[in-house]
């Protein structure tokens, strides 16, 4: 079964997986596995889900690709595969390089198969051609896995290896023939498509697997991914505990919105998702789980768990504009909102540089921790969309 979660709120989230493992804990020797990409969040949940069950040591917490290799492994029945990483990836790239000179697809890319020159250093030119072509095959690999898995099974000197690519891309379908001869690492894509395919063709049933899979997630999953993880829910629970802004975000995100100037403002409908195209990524993920859902026919239980903005202020006349917006995010009012005087919940501030702007919110910090006795220094984030520009201008004030 695979079971969706979907909640504003990461605390309510973790809680829900904190008081399952209370209600159902694992057996002496079993080991939950948590999927979390992100570092630090994944320290986060660690730390919460210790203080709210008092012990995390049956838990381990794994990025997305370590625990969907360990599943592979498990269902393939095989030791654990070498499998290739960006750095290995790029320097097979460069060494097949050569090789690549000797095929006349290789047009495109002669210029920097060429400056290759096995008695010098490698030039630094090179290395950064080598890491783009990496990243564009990692990318390959998680996004159109079906591409690159028909490279793999064709051989190098047949016209279907050049199927649905122009000629200017033929260079590349023979680049990655090149690091497969000569190379002895794995693609966990391939290892993926072909469990995949077992289950299909039911030569995989009734696996040794841990019972309950759970998954943190914001929109970072790939189809390849979740297609996996609805295959094998046959055998197992899958928990998909997702980071959500709101409600039917794809439908919010391609609505049209009809801007009549003749209306007052008090009359045109108002709803943030596809005003400003907040949600846009999470719409696409939630699109992308039903249209996969649909075409595996896989057995799905979804639940909302979404907070509401606007309890505490129920019986009260003036919202602050902030908990408006959030309430309008989460779920569609189409309510305009109302402004109120001395409401600071929600700041638009138009400074003339960034020390202005830093000074602006030390000032705010400081009037937040004078006048709010609950709020300590700890509770406050600041958040940029790139950290090292204001990093230097710290100093100043």
């Amino acid at each position: 079964m695979l079971n969706t979660y979907y909640s504003n709120k990461i605390e309510w989230l973790v809680e829900l997986l904190a008081k399952k493992l209370q209600t159902n804990p694992p057996s002496v020797f079993e080991k939950i596995n948590i999927s979390i990409n992100k570092f630090l969040l994944g320290e986060w949940v660690k730390n919460q889900i210790t203080l709210s069950n008092g012990i995390f040591a049956y838990c381990e917490i794994k990025s997305i690709t370590d625990l969907t290799k360990h599943l592979v492994n498990e269902l393939k029945h095989t030791k654990t595969n070498h499998y290739w990483d960006l750095e290995s990836l790029k320097w097979a790239i460069i060494n097949s390089l050569d090789e690549l000179n000797q095929f006349k697809e290789v047009w495109p890319v002669e210029f920097w198969a060429k400056k290759l020159n096995p008695s010098q250093p490698i030039d630094k030119s090179l290395y950064y051609f080598a890491n783009n072509i990496a990243k564009n095959f990692s990318d390959y690999l998680i996004y159109r896995p079906e591409l690159v898995y028909r490279w793999h099974k064709s051989n190098i000197n047949s016209k279907k290896l050049f199927n649905n690519l122009e000629k200017d891309e033929y260079w590349q379908a023979l680049l990655f023939k090149l690091i497969e001869k000569n190379n002895s690492y794995n693609f966990l894509t391939f290892d993926i498509l072909e469990v995949i395919k077992a289950i299909d063709e039911k030569t995989i049933f009734n696996p040794n697997i841990q019972q309950e899979i759970n998954i943190f997630t914001t929109d970072d999953i790939s189809k390849l991914y979740l297609d996996f993880y609805q295959k094998i829910s046959q055998f197992s629970n899958i928990n998909l505990y997702i980071l959500s802004p709101g409600f039917d975000l794809w439908e919010r995100t391609k609505m049209l919105i009809e801007n009549n100037h003749n209306f007052q403002e008090f009359n045109k409908l108002i709803d943030p998702i596809p005003e400003i195209k907040f949600g846009q990524s999470a719409a696409n993920f939630q699109k992308l789980i039903e249209e996969s859902v649909i075409s595996n026919q896989t057995n799905i239980n979804s639940e909302f768990l979404y907070s509401n903005p606007l309890n505490f202020y129920k019986n009260k006349k003036e919202i602050p504009l902030l908990k408006q917006l959030q309430n309008s995010i989460i779920n569609k009012t189409n309510n305009p909102f109302k402004i109120f005087e001395g409401d600071s919940s929600l700041i638009f501030k138009e400074l003339p540089n960034i020390v202005y702007e830093l000074e602006f919110i030390k000032l705010e910090i400081k009037d937040l921790l004078k006048n709010e006795v609950n709020i300590k220094l700890g509770d406050i984030a600041i958040i940029t969309p790139n950290i090292n520009l204001i990093k230097k201008h710290l100093r100043f004030i």
